[in-house]
């Protein structure tokens, strides 16, 4: 042997790209080696990309070279590649929002496209100060007017909640005093000294979505130039264009989420636990933090949720076509649907999930409905002594050890925007 070859053989392994290393932790990742064909998928486009880059992949390449098919097969009716593709990116969305949240380098699957690019991830916008203004004298009467008018809705809010509380059969809470069941589901939210946050929906992600006719992923939903970007990306009519930019640069949420958002937040004064209210569009995961997580809505309103929607047996369906909204059962055990659709304004369903975070620790809850209204019987469930009491009893839980990863369908009766009944009809306990 040459003193050239020994020396080649002794040399050191080359460190890795950046790329590499990325492509490495994510194939071995827990998120990947549950799905062995998306990470087979997952590798060849990686690979094709790295050895080539910028060279476009066929749908039918990828259909020879990774699933099996024959050379010449017909891509129209054989439509693997475009499903597992699709599956492959919100995969990729879901791990840099979650195990990769703080990776530099992010991969994309761009839509309409087989060619994995890796790029640098987007940081924050810096906002502008803006110009401050100009000071006028304090019109003392109109903040009095303001204040009155305040203390009223207050007042009517609290004696809304106490009629709606003892109308849903509930006797209105006066502390932990006699709510064992109550406070045992709710100290592992606001006890332990872990931060909460509640994430309110967003209603105009909701306009957005009935125009583009689809959901919104998280990434799209936090993307550099959200929602000018998107609209002007995926709509061709110029006034659909202006009316919608001004509609959705607002920040409204839904009713509903406010009331149960009340509800919620007087738990946590009672137990001694600090709830930090958001809004959609201002959240951000960070799935390494101990936070507990609290979801209201469903996804199309709430992008967050479709994090943990795969992770669920009853999950949120919307069919833009018939303006079609359904709670879909995943694997239906003998005398379930496989789906149950809303009833606009009569009938709707709704959801209670409670996991685990997938990384770091901490509790999540998802509280959503087919519709906007549902989760506010799910919430009146979950602050009712008594039916939280049923439910212990349904799932076989005591008020003595941690609560497992579960899972309860509601059907829930509504007139004029309002729950007036509600009934558990399935439940899902998690395999620990």
């Amino acid at each position: 042997m040459s003193l050239e070859q020994r020396a080649t053989l002794d040399a050191p392994a080359p460190e890795p790209t950046p790329e590499r290393a990325l492509f490495e932790r994510i194939r071995v990742s827990p998120e990947f080696s549950r799905s062995p064909r998306l990470r087979k998928l997952f590798e060849y486009l990686c690979e094709q990309s790295i050895a080539g880059p910028g060279v476009p992949l066929t749908e039918e390449r990828i259909g020879v070279e990774v699933f099996g098919r024959v050379r010449g097969y017909d891509t129209n009716s054989d439509t693997i590649v475009r499903v597992q593709v699709s599956q492959l990116r919100k995969k990729l969305e879901h791990y840099f929002l979650s195990d990769g949240a703080a990776e530099p380098i992010v991969i994309d699957l761009p839509r309409r496209s087989y060619t994995a690019v890796f790029r640098l991830r987007e940081q924050p916008a810096v906002e502008k100060e803006l110009p401050k203004p100009v000071e006028s004298p304090l019109n003392w009467r109109t903040v009095s007017v303001c204040l009155a008018m305040l203390l009223v809705a207050c007042l009517l809010s609290a004696g809304w909640l106490v009629k709606e509380n003892r109308r849903l059969g509930g006797p209105v809470s006066t502390g932990s005093i006699g709510t064992p069941y109550r406070d045992h589901f709710w100290s592992e939210l606001f006890r332990g000294g872990r931060q909460t946050q509640l994430v309110t929906s967003d209603a105009n992600v909701m306009v957005l979505g009935d125009f583009l006719g689809r959901t919104l992923t998280p990434a799209e939903y936090i993307g550099s130039g959200y929602p000018n970007n998107l609209i002007d990306a995926e709509l061709k009519d110029p006034v659909a264009r202006q009316v919608l930019k001004r509609t959705t640069s607002n920040f409204v949420t839904n009713m509903p989420d406010l009331r149960v958002a009340s509800r919620i937040s007087t738990i946590a004064g009672e137990l001694g636990g600090r709830l930090n209210l958001f809004f959609a569009r201002d959240f951000r995961y960070q799935p390494q933090t101990p936070d507990n997580l609290i979801f209201l809505s469903h996804k199309k309103a709430n992008p967050w949720v479709s994090l943990f929607e795969e992770r669920m047996n009853f999950r949120y369906e919307f069919n833009p076509k018939e303006n079609g909204a359904a709670i879909i059962n995943v694997a239906p055990k003998p005398g379930e649907d496989k789906r149950y659709p809303v009833d606009w304004g009569v009938l709707t369903y709704a959801v209670i999930a409670h996991l685990r975070k997938p990384v770091g620790e901490g509790t999540v809850l998802v509280l959503e409905a087919a519709d906007v209204v549902g989760t506010e019987a799910d919430c009146h469930l979950l602050t009712d002594e008594t039916r939280l009491k049923a439910l212990y009893s349904r799932l076989g839980l005591t008020t003595t050890g941690p609560l497992p990863e579960f899972e309860v369908l509601l059907r829930a009766k509504q007139l004029r925007g309002i729950v007036r009944e509600y009934e558990i009809i399935a439940h899902r306990i998690h395999a620990q």
